[in-house]
């Protein structure tokens, strides 16, 4: 597994707060957050392999997304970080926090469990929807496509919300002489869907450090349900150093949904651990 070298976004000084986004993101997703973070530290906004500017490759697993984002902390000589991450970059955090806890001061995790979903009816219902997606995404004609108004009505006819298309859309990019291409890997994220579901798997690997000693916030969007009662013995287990706050009125998408109330308690967590400046 060779990491690969992620393009990233940086603002601000101070304290290295790196965040990394979910799935069909990209570190744009975050700037309006980084920006409101910028005045107290140094926030890094990767994206992802397979997302944004990032190399593609046909390997995506969370084993790789950490090495990913190791390599990032090497090249970038980062120590003491607060390492912040949305639901597929939520389980990458946890999968970093395992892995490499003495590169983190903190942990933030954005509306995820660490559990594996594979096989299990909450995993087979989020797997399906994925699959929608992606397949929704492969089919358009992108080559012969002559506007983001042209996809949005083709994408219209298989994912109803229209805030979701317009986040897909995102990943549209349109080249210097006209033509549509995606930032996404598609072909990779529909081959390894299965594995944006893995989990945690404590006493599996040697080089894991179980459980995770350092402050850890687990953030729920009241609507959402990524995170369920079920999942809280198993963040108490690996986490037990962690808290669990709820965003009320948002769902998945909660820093997007309700930013203030989100901004509020990630400031209050680090306020709490003093290092915020």
């Amino acid at each position: 597994m060779t990491p690969l070298k992620l393009f990233f976004r940086e603002t601000g000084t101070g304290t290295p707060l790196v965040i990394l986004h979910g799935l069909y993101g990209m570190s744009d997703n975050w700037l309006s957050i980084a920006r409101e973070l910028a005045p107290h530290f140094r926030v890094i906004l990767p994206d992802m392999r397979n997302h944004g500017h990032s190399p593609h490759d046909q390997e995506h697993s969370y084993q790789a997304m950490r090495e990913d984002i190791a390599r990032l902390f090497e090249d970038m000589k980062l120590e003491n970080a607060i390492l912040m991450g949305h639901s597929m970059g939520g389980k990458t955090a946890m999968f970093f926090a395992v892995r490499y806890p003495e590169k983190l001061s903190r942990l933030i995790v954005v509306d995820i469990a660490p559990a594996d979903l594979r096989n299990t009816p909450r995993g087979k219902m989020h797997e399906l929807q994925h699959k929608t997606i992606v397949e929704s995404l492969l089919k358009l004609d992108i080559e012969h496509l002559q506007s983001r108004q042209e996809a949005d009505r083709a994408l219209s006819e298989t994912i109803a919300s229209l805030p979701v298309r317009q986040f897909l859309l995102k990943n549209l990019h349109r080249r210097s002489d006209g033509t549509f291409t995606w930032l996404l890997n598609l072909k990779a994220l529909s081959e390894n869907l299965s594995s944006v579901l893995d989990g945690l798997h404590p006493g599996t690997d040697p080089e894991e450090k179980y459980p995770v000693v350092i402050p850890t916030l687990f953030i729920k969007g009241e609507l959402s349900h990524y995170i369920e009662p079920e999942d809280e013995e198993s963040i108490r287990n690996v986490f037990p150093h962690s808290i669990l706050s709820v965003i009320q009125g948002a769902g998945h998408w909660v820093h997007a949904e309700q930013p203030e109330q989100f901004l509020k308690v990630v400031s209050d967590f680090i306020r709490n651990n003093k290092i915020l400046k």
